[in-house]
């Protein structure tokens, strides 16, 4: 979730006219929208490659997608989080592919994923990633694809004046090296208001 956070702030602070950073509120529009992604039925789980695309046996927590659009004089931008383990070159141009209507281009939608080995799989096609994902199942890909455009529809929709503001702080004890113990690590914390 930092990293993207981070990303997310590098891209903005090249997205973003520095007028609109500073106090110059008006030109820059911002909106949020928030989906549940839940299956409606039972799916393989993503990443759990010892499962061999087991099904789910129930929900313990919803799982989303989050959106934030930004615009400026006309141009749009999309970032989203989704519950998911990852998201494939499929789902990203589908996603795209429903919001082109609204303006928005592939250069414009930024998916990321929370990573979540607890969240839905079945949502690609490569064979490659079957023994993680599970089967494809077209129906709940083009369900959860729907649901994630739907999440920047409303974020879209939403659209108001806003202003940004982003801050780094040390943050010790936050992070740590998992792959090797005592390793370096960054505690710094990097947070972005809109």
């Amino acid at each position: 979730m930092k990293r993207s956070l981070v990303f997310a702030a590098l891209l903005l602070s090249t997205f973003v006219a520095p007028s609109a950073q500073a106090d110059d509120a008006g030109t820059l529009r911002a909106g949020f929208g928030v989906v549940d992604l839940t299956p409606s039925k039972p799916v393989p789980l993503g990443g759990y490659a010892a499962r061999f695309g087991k099904k789910s046996t129930g929900v313990h927590d919803p799982v989303k997608a989050r959106a934030m659009v930004l615009e400026e004089d006309g141009v749009k931008l999309a970032l989203v989080s989704v519950d998911l383990v990852g998201v494939s070159g499929e789902v990203k141009a589908a996603v795209v592919e429903a919001l082109r209507p609204r303006g928005f281009t592939s250069q414009t939608v930024m998916l990321t994923a929370t990573h979540n080995h607890s969240g839905p799989g079945a949502l690609t096609t490569m064979p490659l990633f079957r023994p993680m994902m599970g089967l494809y199942d077209e129906a709940f890909a083009e369900e959860t694809i729907h649901r994630i455009a739907k999440a920047i529809t409303v974020a879209d929709a939403a659209l108001a004046p806003a202003r940004l503001a982003l801050a780094t702080a040390h943050a010790p004890g936050l992070q740590r090296n998992r792959a090797t113990d005592g390793g370096p690590v960054d505690d710094s914390m990097t947070v972005l208001r809109v």
